[in-house]
């Protein structure tokens, strides 16, 4: 399994065409139900089973921050999902909150 810092540097976080399509893969991996948005569950999943990174799986307080922050960032959007657009903001803030509950964590 991949470390975090392994992860982190994988992570389509850039605005170049290669990014937006490997984000595009990502958002098909981690969408199990099929439909236009992304569900907290499935983000929790996608980074289990897609990412396969255990630290970060492990981190929730991280994940549901950064997912809430995603989220919030479209008003219209759905309230308790993400959509496409939002997913790369989605990973953003995992990169910088996880680093920030490693220090806080002990």
């Amino acid at each position: 399994m991949p470390d975090w810092a392994t992860v982190k540097r994988q992570l389509p976080v850039g605005k170049t065409p290669e990014h937006k399509a490997r984000r595009k893969e990502l958002w098909d991996q981690f969408n199990v139900t099929g439909t236009r948005y992304l569900a907290l569950f499935e983000v929790d999943a996608g980074i289990q089973k897609v990412l396969q990174c255990e630290e970060l799986f492990d981190a929730k307080p991280a994940i549901r921050r950064a997912f809430a922050y995603a989220k919030d960032i479209n008003p219209k959007g759905p309230k308790d999902a993400l959509e496409f657009c939002e997913f790369r903001l989605l990973l953003v803030f995992l990169q910088n909150l996880f680093d920030i509950y490693e220090l806080f964590k002990e």
